[in-house]
């Protein structure tokens, strides 16, 4: 995933990835933490920053997204607010559960910055 236009760019390849295929996203995703679950699907937390308006400053949600093969659904805000930071995600799966996974990531203002851990369930 990189970042172009002030969009989130996902570049996918087959091997020996040569020949990849780009599909633009619907805003900034920063910092993803892309992960498979046992069913194979595809997902990804991640900071999206939505463009500023005159009206608006920037907003920001911490959210988990499912990635379709063209597009990233949003499945899920944990956090979100103007002006405010979020970044450093990390996940793992519960250990003798099927779907549950565990998320840490930090939120906060520049003055206050907490780190979260939650359980979701996929």
């Amino acid at each position: 995933i990189r970042r172009e236009n002030m969009n989130t760019l996902v570049a996918t390849a087959p091997p020996p990835y040569t020949q990849w295929q780009y599909f633009e996203l619907t805003g900034i995703v920063h910092c993803p933490c892309l992960f498979t679950t046992e069913n194979g699907g595809i997902y990804f937390f991640g900071r999206l920053s939505l463009k500023n308006t005159e009206l608006s400053p920037a907003y920001q949600e911490f959210a988990l997204f499912r990635w379709t093969g063209k597009s990233a659904e949003k499945v899920l805000v944990l956090m979100s607010g103007a002006l405010v930071d979020s970044s450093y995600s990390g996940i793992c799966p519960v250990t003798g559960t099927k779907d549950n996974y565990l998320v840490s990531y930090y939120f906060g203002t520049p003055h206050q910055a907490n780190i979260y851990v939650a359980t979701i369930q996929i």
